[in-house]
């Protein structure tokens, strides 16, 4: 068992700290691109329903948070800073949120039974929010003693 750090102090990244930042920040920053496409009818728009864009207009605040809270977690992981846990658990519970209302809404509306570019980058994204929430949620909870926290 390894011991813990003295409190506040940083941590050396291990090469998992460093695959780990690359895939949050990586994901935070194909935020951008996506939304590009949803609201200028590009591949990742599901249809041109007024109430589906509607529904969408609701995520672009939300997902900037998750954008701004990854980003600060993947560079702090990269940094072997203790901080990294507190901006990873945020950002991964932040994921996990807007997935699952994203989740709720396509699945309540019958958007995943279409079979269409949109809806395969919707269920990535569906993947990669919950999955990757949860996974950096857990992770940071369970790697909090060596970085000092």
């Amino acid at each position: 068992m390894t011991r813990p750090m003295e409190r506040g102090a940083a941590a050396a990244p291990t090469t998992t700290d460093r695959l780990h930042a690359a895939a949050v920040g990586m994901g935070a920053v194909a935020l951008l691109p996506f939304w590009v496409s949803v609201f200028r009818g590009g591949a990742a728009r599901i249809s041109d329903d007024p109430d589906y864009l509607d529904f969408e207009r609701n995520f672009p605040l939300a997902d900037a948070y998750l954008a701004a809270v990854s980003l600060a977690a993947a560079r702090e992981l990269w940094r072997g800073e203790p901080t990294a846990v507190a901006y990873g658990i945020a950002g991964g519970g932040a994921g996990v949120f807007v997935g699952l209302l994203d989740v709720t809404y396509k699945a309540r509306h019958g958007l995943y039974r279409q079979r269409s570019a949109g809806v395969a980058i919707e269920l990535g994204w569906n993947v990669l929010t919950i999955g990757l929430g949860s996974a950096t949620m857990v992770r940071m909870w369970r790697s909090r003693h060596r970085f000092g926290v």
